[in-house]
């Protein structure tokens, strides 16, 4: 969206607007002549402000950011006949930034240099794709583009095929008296089996092809197409620029972006850009007011604060601050929030390794022989297996330990690991593609061995619909020389009800310190322990879960996954676990059988482990509140010094102890069923 066209910019620096209209006259009359070809070809900013003024419409900061700059940079080398690298950039500005409209900006330069020919704009929709083929016609017929490229004049736009059949090509061209064509292509009638037949493009131009609605299974289509039918017709020399936010969590560009898949692998990432820098929020007078600073002059802070107040907040932080974070309306597990339900190893064995000392009174191996960290010696494991043999159905694997009666936090649970066959995210060459009982069975047993899992597992659970890999691994495993791996079918009930279990067990307790995590430096908190606590946590490996203060946007973030180490499959499935309604509008009985599995791994040992835990007793949760005031490991050496300490902490709990006794504790149904 333009800057004239944004609602919260309509009466914004009115002198702008003249400005823009002052240089575009001085250029008519001049006809042109006061710049040559070579001086608006070697600079971007002139270029388009020379000929195309009713957009860009000075050359200076007021136009162009430097994310503006940093993404014509990268249009202003693309040559002809010469494949850059990168040969694709994903373009992420939030909304009312200028994003679309410099991309199609960059179109019409390649256009007009001569260094591209053929372009297609990928869109959802037919419409979508029609709204910005007549955008690029309405900025040519707008432009002074013609007085140096002549070849660009009188730009027509037809509508071919024939939209009443579904399955024909109806797309609208846009075409140059030289020849320059841009067309466009929708993703859904892709879908329908549409191809581009013997098109070649040399411009890709990728925009609006996700919903906040779409499913897994929607999006998993949507990257099909995508990659098939329109990525698989380029030109040798093609250039790509994916022109769009990410939206949600799972969206195709997200999954781009994240690396969830490896469609376009090489590109150059410029953003997500916010609207606002350390935006700092409040509620004044029934509406909302911004501090932060403003990432584009174009759209001020005052433009912001009163988009913010039209659009509302959800709209907002998803639209214009790219916060992936909010939960989907019809989230299954709305309470997922990485900050609380992901602790590294590093920092799970340090808390074990200082609470089983001054349990137990002696150090207790929290680290192998590499010094790498791992499960205390103590405790309960379980298994639970969802069998599948490709990308979209793995072999999922899921391991659970519970801490022993009298050890800390016996009454949490930890999701130490997941295996998934075929690899997630995928590999090249990927050792674990085509899966069986009894390779699986072997790497099970393989990755147990060194904490001695299989004396301790309570039990192994696994997909109810395959017996036949059941029986694989109890039958097939001794013919390979290896013991058999016994598991028990899951039970459809007990694993349907585990999701209300493990909603409970995911909600987080806002009057409990978390027990391991910390606001990381650069947070106004930093070093205090998190406010809230939740009762299930997943452990993943050093840098794939740290907490970190994200400067540009002012927010904590959290480290993304790479690999099962990271627990990436849960990560990725958890948040997105849905429960859409149905074309009519009633609530479906169950969410889609798509990008579920380490989920249904989960909700198996919920089930069947989580009813017998009992909530916190009110001595254990006033422990634990007293320890994020008074941390035990932070108890002076020097006797007066520790008998004060000692003194202040008997006086804070029975503080606390009061303020509980007046009024019910929060949380007190966690772990009832």
């Amino acid at each position: 969206m333009t800057r004239e066209h944004h609602p919260a910019c309509q009466d914004f620096d009115p002198e702008w607007a003249a400005e823009a209209q002052r240089v575009a006259a001085a250029f008519r009359a001049s006809k042109g002549q006061q710049y040559t070809k070579p001086q608006i070809e070697a600079d971007h900013r002139l270029w388009l402000h020379a000929l195309l003024p009713k957009h860009f419409r000075t050359a200076d900061d007021r136009q162009f950011a430097p994310h503006h700059d940093e993404f014509f940079r990268w249009g202003w080398n693309i040559e002809r006949g010469t494949l850059p690298s990168p040969s694709s950039c994903l373009w992420m500005v939030n909304r009312g930034g200028n994003k679309s409209t410099s991309a199609a900006g960059l179109a019409v330069a390649l256009g007009a240099r001569g260094r591209r020919k053929f372009g297609l704009v990928i869109t959802r929709t037919i419409p979508q794709g029609d709204t910005h083929i007549r955008r690029v016609n309405s900025m040519l017929l707008a432009s002074n583009v013609a007085q140096y490229y002549p070849g660009m004049s009188r730009p027509q736009v037809r509508e071919l095929g024939d939209r009443s059949v579904r399955s024909s090509w109806n797309r609208t061209q846009l075409t140059t008296d030289d020849g320059w064509t841009l067309q466009s292509f929708s993703l859904l009638a892709a879908q329908r089996g549409v191809g581009l037949e013997e098109y070649r493009p040399d411009f890709i131009w990728i925009t609006d092809v996700d919903d906040d609605g779409d499913s897994p299974g929607m999006v998993d289509s949507l990257v099909t197409a995508l990659s098939s039918s329109v990525l698989a017709t380029r030109s040798a020399d093609c250039v790509v620029v994916f022109d769009q936010n990410p939206i949600h969590r799972d969206s195709v560009l997200n999954r781009i972006l994240t690396r969830k898949t490896d469609v376009l692998s090489e590109r150059k990432v410029i953003g997500p850009i916010p609207a606002v820098r350390q935006p700092v929020y409040a509620r004044e007078e029934d509406r909302w007011a911004i501090k932060g600073q403003a990432s584009w002059d174009g759209l001020p802070l005052s433009a912001c604060e009163a988009t913010l107040n039209v659009v509302g907040m959800d709209s907002w932080e998803r639209e214009y601050q790219h916060n992936l974070d909010r939960p989907y309306p019809d989230a299954q597990y709305p309470m997922w929030d990485e900050k609380y339900h992901l602790v590294t190893w590093d920092r799970f064995a340090a808390y074990f390794a200082r609470e089983m000392k001054k349990t137990y009174g002696e150090d207790w191996r929290l680290y192998d022989a590499n010094g790498q960290p791992r499960l205390p010696s103590k405790g309960y494991t379980a298994q639970a297996q969802d069998w599948g043999n490709n990308h979209k159905h793995p072999c999922a694997n899921a391991w659970l330990w519970q801490p022993a009666e009298g050890m800390p936090l016996n009454k949490f649970v930890f999701f130490y690991r997941e295996m998934c066959w075929p690899s997630f995210p995928a590999i090249e060459n990927d050792e674990r593609a085509g899966p069986s009982a009894i390779r699986v069975g072997i790497a099970i047993q393989n990755i147990e061995r060194a904490w001695d899992e299989e004396s301790r597992m309570m039990w192994r659970l696994a997909s109810h619909e395959r017996p036949e890999i059941v029986k694989g691994y109890e039958t097939d495993m001794p013919l390979a020389g290896r013991n058999a791996l016994m598991f028990q079918g899951i039970n459809t009930a007990e694993a349907r009800e585990g999701i209300l279990h493990t909603q409970n067990f995911l909600t987080i307790d806002p009057e409990i310190p978390h027990p391991f995590n910390v606001w990381p430096e650069g947070h106004p908190q930093a070093g205090e322990q998190l406010p809230g606590c939740p009762r299930a946590f997943w452990l993943v490996a050093k840098g794939q879960g740290e907490l970190y203060w994200d400067y540009e946007i002012g927010e904590v973030k959290v480290k993304p996954a790479l690999d099962e180490r990271g627990q990436a499959r849960t990560r990725a499935e958890y948040p997105a676990f849905r429960k859409p309604d149905t074309a009519q509008g009633a609530e479906k009985k169950d969410s889609p059988k798509i990008f579920d599995d380490m989920v249904d791994c989960g909700r198996a040992i919920a089930g069947k482990l989580f009813p017998g835990i009992q909530p916190l007793t009110k001595e254990e949760r006033l422990a634990l509140k007293v320890n994020r005031r008074f941390p035990p490991d932070q108890m002076p050496e020097e006797q007066r010094a520790q008998e004060a300490w000692v003194t202040s902490r008997q006086y804070w709990a029975r503080a606390i102890a009061n303020e509980e006794d007046k009024a019910p504790s929060y949380g007190g149904a966690l772990g009832e069923m």
